[in-house]
C-alpha cells in the first residue's frame, strides 16, 4: 500500500514525486483513519487468513508515522478490555525482553572501539 512513503519530506525530487504519486487506496485508508481505528474489516482477506495486509500490520506503521489518532487509540482499548489488557502484557513483555538483550550488550563506547580494532588488524 505504499504507507511507509507517507511523509511531510517534500525537500527533494523523490519525495515530492512520492507524494504526488500514492494511489488512491493510500488516501483514502488515511482519511479513513483519521476518524476510525484501523480494523480487519478494512481489507480484503489474505489466502489463508494471512495477517499481510491486515490491521495488526498497519497500526505500529501508523503510530511510527505519527498518523495514528491517540484518542482513537484510547477509545479503542477502552471499547475492548481484553484487547487492553493484551497490550499491557505485550508492552511488558517486550520492555522486558528488550532489557534483557541490552544487558548482553556491549557499552556503545566498546563496540566502537571493538570496530576500530577490527580495521587496524
Amino acid at each position: 500500500m505504499r504507507l511507509h512513503y507517507v511523509s511531510e519530506r517534500r525537500d527533494t525530487a523523490y519525495w515530492r514525486d512520492v507524494t504526488a504519486s500514492h494511489p488512491p487506496v493510500v488516501t483514502e485508508r488515511l482519511e479513513k483513519w483519521s476518524r476510525k481505528f484501523p480494523s480487519r474489516e478494512d481489507f480484503e482477506p489474505f489466502p489463508l487468513g494471512l495477517a499481510h495486509v491486515q490491521e495488526q500490520l498497519y497500526v505500529p506503521v501508523l503510530n511510527g508515522l505519527g498518523l495514528l489518532s491517540q484518542d482513537l487509540a484510547r477509545a479503542e482499548m477502552a471499547r475492548d478490555p481484553k484487547l487492553r489488557q493484551r497490550a499491557r502484557e505485550t508492552h511488558a513483555s517486550l520492555v522486558a525482553e528488550y532489557s534483557r538483550a541490552a544487558e548482553k550488550c556491549l557499552p556503545h563506547r566498546a563496540w566502537l572501539e571493538s570496530l576500530h580494532k577490527e580495521t587496524v588488524a
